[in-house]
């Protein structure tokens, strides 16, 4: 299953309206459960970017930029808020307030990636997780 990504800007003052809209209403006897969470977040804010690929890309950046240079997407977001919002949606959402974002801006602006150091660093990845695919394959055909 793929994560799509998007990006939104909400005002802060609608941010509490799209937390609370996080979690479905229950359904009843008679009525399903109803979620009105996206109507809420497209009435709360603009899309900034549209982005058509998987969100899943965004992972290898991060854990690049943390590895290599002890910066991380979420190391500048609301934690509190995104931690809410992604237990409720059952997925992970990144709250980045207008002066964190400024300040991972500045975080960035310092960092330089070479491209071989990325190639390496995205070579090991991939080489990890095809292993750990390979270890995985094995233990359901062989459960200890």
């Amino acid at each position: 299953m793929s994560a799509i990504a998007a990006f939104y800007v909400v005002p802060g003052k609608r941010l509490t309206d799209v937390v609370a809209a996080a979690t479905p209403a229950p359904g009843g006897w008679f009525r399903p459960a109803r979620d009105t969470f996206r109507d809420v977040l497209r009435g709360s804010d603009r899309e900034l970017e549209t982005f058509a690929w998987s969100g899943w890309v965004f992972n290898t950046p991060d854990l690049y930029l943390g590895s290599r240079h002890g910066v991380s997407y979420a190391d500048f977001g609301d934690v509190a808020t995104s931690g809410k919002l992604s237990e409720a949606r059952g997925s992970d959402w990144l709250i980045l307030p207008a002066a964190a974002a400024a300040e991972l801006l500045a975080a960035l602006a310092g960092v330089e990636c070479e491209a071989g150091d990325v190639t390496a660093f995205v070579a090991t990845e991939t080489a990890l997780t095809t292993l750990w695919k390979k270890r995985r394959r094995c233990r359901q055909r062989w459960p200890s």
